[in-house]
């Protein structure tokens, strides 16, 4: 639970409108996650938070060892000396995140993405990023967060996902979109479809969000053997797009649907994966299990994730 404020609003923000917001720590993904949130806020003309969430563990601060300054009348002190190092170390982790926010705010700014002046706040919290999130879903429309936290230093591609992912997109109604670590603009992207309500829902929004406008669009299915209803299915999201204004391809693919996901995302050059969350669907085991790792390690482009 959050336990603490700190006062490092830059701007205030109405609350009742809608804002991207970008988890960003000191880890490799802070620049590519707050590009593509600058990127998202421009496209869908909201205002866009840059959120930190200090996640202490008072357990895993320095390691000192305390014991040889107890003795006769010493336990005062030495609570007292514990009570005033933790606070410095509050003191001075507050300061360090005001500065590194406001570094990347100016990089927001400078990124030429917002096609008008947004808001762009900064804010601090001490707490789970999961609580901090909850607190701002009400209007919060997209979520923006790297693969992995500040633990990962240097990410490769056999680095796992970060610990905090997989409890976001279980906790969060809205979008999730996870960023890989440079920033790309967004030319072609590609839905993962199933026929299912995720993949509806994630047809509709693409259908319909500013957000995609003028951007290529390939459906991608995949089937364990050919299917009419599949072909069916396909045609009738082509149409969708289609009549949304969007240049759409599809793909009828059968095999094992980890493998030809990865394999469009780079043989078709997507550079955005839109896939459905938490259904009940062969789909779901992408987001359930070691498919899911597996999967966005393979694939290696940005995904927006979708419940």
């Amino acid at each position: 639970m959050n336990t603490e404020t700190t006062p490092t609003t830059a701007t205030t923000h109405p609350s009742i409108k809608p804002i991207v917001l970008a988890c960003v720590d000191r880890s490799p993904y802070a620049r590519p996650v707050t590009d593509y949130a600058a990127w998202a806020a421009g496209r869908l003309n909201t205002g866009l938070e840059l959120l930190h969430a200090i996640d202490r563990h008072p357990e895993l601060g320095p390691d000192q060892d305390h014991s040889g300054a107890i003795g006769f009348n010493e336990q005062d002190n030495l609570l007292k000396k514990i009570v005033d190092e933790d606070e410095q170390r509050s003191r001075q982790a507050r300061e360090t995140g005001r500065v590194f926010l406001n570094e990347l705010k100016q990089r927001a700014q400078g990124l030429n993405l917002l096609p008008t002046p947004l808001h762009i706040d900064i804010r601090q919290r001490h707490g789970s990023l999961v609580d901090s999130l909850l607190e701002r879903q009400n209007q919060t429309t997209l979520v923006v967060m790297g693969r992995r936290g500040e633990a990962s230093k240097t990410p490769t591609a056999d680095q796992d996902l970060g610990r905090n992912l997989e409890s976001v997109v279980r906790s969060m109604k809205c979008p999730i979109l996870t960023v890989t670590d440079e920033f790309k603009p967004v030319s072609h992207l590609m839905i993962a479809y199933d026929g299912g309500s995720a993949s509806r829902k994630g047809l509709e929004m693409v259908a319909t969000s500013a957000a995609f406008r003028g951007i290529r669009c390939s459906i991608v299915t995949v089937k364990d053997k050919a299917s009419r209803d599949a072909s069916k299915q396909l045609e009738q999201a082509k149409r969708k797009l289609n009549e949304a204004g969007l240049a759409v391809d599809t793909h009828l693919l059968i095999g094992d649907l980890q493998t030809l996901i990865a394999q469009s995302v780079h043989t078709l050059g997507i550079d955005l994966l839109v896939m459905g969350a938490y259904t009940h669907s062969p789909w779901r085991s992408l987001f359930m299990g070691s498919h899911t790792t597996d999967l966005l390690k393979a694939a290696q482009v940005p995904t927006l994730l979708l419940r």
